[in-house]
């Protein structure tokens, strides 16, 4: 195995990478609280956008077949993003970072996995938490 090409932009350690179901593009989170979206080719990469707004490190970030985009942070919060880059809401109610996130196949719910060890899910049309479980022993 070889690289092919690097990507660069981030300014701190990338926590995760994640390519689009079509291969052309690609996202990654990143402690320096951005998550970026990038354009992939044969030739080389290059950065499309840059998702900014969390408070905290960018730990997770994922995509829907349509496009759009999740991203999980350690200040608790978990944001969807519309294909273009805008944040389209904010979700709440972890209690603790935020260290995995994925839609549903069908783009209709968010779920995500957080430091202590419960699991919350989202519908995504209206923001609204649907339920959240606890995976493992109760800190």
């Amino acid at each position: 195995m070889r690289r092919i090409y690097s990507l660069g932009g981030h300014e701190d350690v990338v926590f995760s990478v994640e390519f689009s179901s079509d291969g052309k593009t690609a996202i990654t989170a990143s402690a320096d609280r951005t998550a970026r979206v990038w354009n992939i080719g044969p030739e080389g990469g290059s950065s499309a956008r840059t998702l900014a707004g969390h408070g905290q490190n960018v730990t997770s970030a994922s995509f829907t077949a349509a496009g759009a985009m999740v991203t999980g942070s350690g200040d608790k919060t978990v944001r969807t993003w519309d294909s273009g880059g805008s944040n389209t809401h904010t979700l709440s109610g972890a209690k603790d970072w935020v260290y995995s996130v994925r839609y549903s196949k069908d783009g209709k719910l968010v779920a995500a996995g957080a430091w202590d060890g419960t699991v919350l899910l989202w519908n995504v049309a209206d923001a609204k938490l649907l339920s959240q479980w606890t995976t493992g022993p109760q800190k």
